[in-house]
């Protein structure tokens, strides 16, 4: 039996591992899911599948224009006059050229009939014609207002009717101006969830 210490050329093996020329290389199986595929390939497999919809935003809903706040185009002198009485105090919203004029016709109506009955009657005439320019005060104002808004001038401007002689020359000129488009900003918007039902009892 040879030492292995007399004989440098003869490789020592430890137990329990393969020496130099008994090591095989191990060849290790590529599978065709672990070969290296091409930059390009890569991309259209991680492709969004074509049955997914694109997404859409969502639009911003806060609600629609009241009907109630938009002009009345065409108005007949009862209609004008309903609406007058029926927005007391409405000062959003717009009102039609036929509203606003039909309103200050039947004013001078009612102030040539009161005129033409006081000179016959007695005083209460002119005590009922006093209240019932108390009670118009505040809806005048409110159509004059929503007048402007029509024309896409803000409300504020009927406060010129208070300047002497000419304030109501320049309301009136104003008041003559058409609609425009942009007076819808003064609309109130109706919620949206009073809008639904609305729709719902259309259908």
């Amino acid at each position: 039996m040879t030492n292995p210490e007399h004989h440098p050329q003869h490789h020592r093996v430890i137990p329990g591992y393969f020496g130099p020329a008994e090591a095989a290389p191990v060849s290790v199986p590529v599978t065709q899911a672990q070969a290296p595929q091409p930059l390009g390939q890569q991309f259209q497999e991680w492709q969004m599948p074509a049955s997914v919809p694109p997404y859409v935003t969502p639009s911003m809903s806060y609600g629609s224009a009241d009907s109630a706040s938009q002009p009345l185009v065409g108005a007949t002198p009862l209609q004008a006059v309903g609406r007058f009485y029926k927005k007391y105090g409405t000062f959003s919203g717009r009102a039609s050229r036929s509203e606003f004029w039909w309103v200050l016709f039947f004013m001078a109506a009612v102030f040539v009939i009161t005129a033409m009955v006081n000179s016959a009657t007695s005083d209460w005439v002119v005590n009922a014609y006093i209240t019932f320019v108390f009670v118009s005060f505040v809806p005048m104002l409110a159509l004059t207002a929503r007048r402007l808004h029509d024309a896409n001038l803000p409300g504020l401007l009927t406060i010129l009717v208070l300047i002497p002689w000419v304030g109501f020359l320049i309301i009136g000129g104003l008041a003559c101006k058409s609609s425009k488009p942009g007076g819808s900003r003064f609309d109130r918007l109706q919620p949206e969830r009073a809008r639904l039902q609305a729709r719902k009892h259309q259908r």
